[in-house]
């Protein structure tokens, strides 16, 4: 056996395919240059961007992706100006309603006149004034008073509205500014910031219309109630979130008073006890 190695030649197939690769390569770089290799290692190297953002809802944030979000502030937007344009309508109707309570004598007076005014609109004037021109000029007559009695009643009423309007809005906003300076003196953080806060936890927590909650700042006591449940909301939130530490559990040592000496209080001690516990004492210090 000859001691010589003999090494195995590569296939003519071989050596084509690595052939081939390596005028691929010569190729693209002539074509391209070297940039498109960069730019490649480069954007494999850059990191992606987030294409996702984060949204508020019962105290808890979801991060979804922005068309998603957009979409979901859209109606979040569109569900609070339906809303308050729906509590407008409701202050309207009730004020209106209370106005009617109040002033039912004269309203009833211009619902009168009204009725009287329709039958005129009934009245052949053309063939009345052949048959009565006396009976026509006496009615002509009767309609412009009963005009005039109408439009001097419906002045009044709006004057009587405009007046209330007036006066609820001042009361309102007397109420308000005493609430105002009730809420400085009891809640030491009290700001606009908190307060824009307190509106959205009772809006967003528990369903409140918005109105409603601006409106019931008239009474301090329940903006205080409602930012204590905003503390407490925080409190728990932040319980919720903070990691639990697990300790491990110690051994007890049990003690025992195998040999143990016990020393009594010396004022505790009867005057034999106290005074053998003397020369006890006494003796340690000259030995």
């Amino acid at each position: 056996m000859s001691d010589d190695i003999e090494f195995a030649e590569d296939s003519p197939e071989v050596l084509e395919s690595e052939q081939d690769a390596i005028q691929d390569e010569a190729t693209e770089t002539y074509l391209y240059g070297d940039d498109q290799l960069e730019d490649e290692t480069e954007s494999q190297d850059e990191p992606k961007e987030d294409d996702s953002e984060e949204i508020d809802f019962n105290d808890k944030t979801f991060k979804l992706p922005k068309d998603i979000a957009e979409g979901v502030k859209s109606m979040r937007k569109d569900y609070t100006e339906k809303t308050m344009a729906l509590a407008e309508q409701r202050k309207t109707l009730e004020a209106k309603s209370q106005f009617q309570k109040d002033n039912i004598a004269d309203i009833a007076r211009l619902v009168a006149v009204d009725e009287q005014l329709s039958q005129y609109n009934q009245v052949n004037w053309s063939e009345l004034s052949d048959n009565d021109p006396v009976m026509v000029q006496k009615l002509m007559v009767q309609q412009r008073q009963l005009e005039n009695q109408r439009n001097r009643l419906a002045q009044e009423l709006a004057r009587k509205e405009q007046e209330m309007n007036l006066t609820e809005q001042q009361e309102f906003a007397k109420r308000i500014e005493a609430s105002e300076n009730v809420l400085k003196r009891d809640i030491r953080e009290w700001s606009p910031e908190l307060e824009t806060k307190l509106q959205a936890f009772a809006v967003a927590k528990f369903g409140f219309d918005e109105f409603d909650v601006k409106k019931s700042k008239a009474d301090p006591r329940l903006y205080k109630l409602l930012n204590m449940a905003y503390i407490g909301s925080q409190m728990l939130a932040k319980q919720a979130n903070k990691p639990k530490v697990v300790t491990s559990a110690k051994p007890v040592t049990n003690l025992t008073s195998k040999g143990a000496k016990v020393t009594r209080d010396p004022t505790q001690m009867s005057d034999a006890e106290f005074a053998a516990w003397r020369r006890k004492t006494i003796q340690k210090r000259g030995a």
